[in-house]
Order: C-alpha cells, then structure tokens, then sequence
C-alpha cells in the first residue's frame, strides 16, 4: 500500500533527492481527500508557501489558513526552521490548509514562529 510507513520514507527520499535543499511537504486540504505532495527550498517563507499551496489547490485570493501540527506559523518563519521542528518520522511536513471559517481556532505553539 502507498499509505505504509516505508513506502512514505521513500517518497519523501526520493522527492528529497529530485530537489536536494528543498522540503517535502503533504498538503491536505480541508475539504478534499486528496493530498498534494510540494517541495520548496528550505530558505522559502510561509508566505511563500501560502502561494504555492494556493496554485497547486487552485485557490482564489480568499484567506486560507495553514496548520502544521494545529499550529499557525507566522508567515515570515522559513519552511526548513518548520519542518525541523514539526515534520513526521516519514521525512514529510504535514500541512493542513483550512479556509477563512476556521481562523482563530489555531495558536502558535512555537516561539521561533
């Protein structure tokens, strides 16, 4: 099965090689059963992924709201500094995006956020 443990280590292996310096990443949509696999440069701001989860969702200019771990980090954190603190033993950072309803039921969990 492509859900087991192993077979996500070595998708994220592989994505990491194809873009070495990048961070895999799973996106997961609230309102769809589809996750999309991202990489970007570990240097990149959450801001900077707020715009790629958008084109890759298809998402409007609407206010989207990204969770990692159910928590908001601030949009100027580098996406390596939260993949180090809250990516999963697969290798992946799991993000949540979640869309304008659902603002204020997330805090900030870490302070380097």
């Amino acid at each position: 099965s492509s859900n087991t443990a192993e077979a996500r280590r070595a998708e994220c292996a592989r994505l990491q090689a194809k873009y070495p310096g990048h961070v895999a990443m799973v996106v997961e949509a609230a309102k769809s059963s589809k996750a999309h696999l991202l990489a970007l440069p570990r240097d990149a701001t959450v801001a900077e992924l707020e715009a790629a989860v958008r084109q890759a969702l298809g998402i409007s200019a609407a206010k989207v709201t990204l969770a990692v771990e159910g928590c908001t980090p601030a949009a100027t954190a580098a996406v390596g500094d939260v993949a180090d603190a809250c990516k999963h033993a697969d290798g992946f950072l799991y993000v949540s995006v979640r869309g304008e309803q659902a603002m204020g039921i997330f805090s900030l969990c870490f302070p380097f956020f």
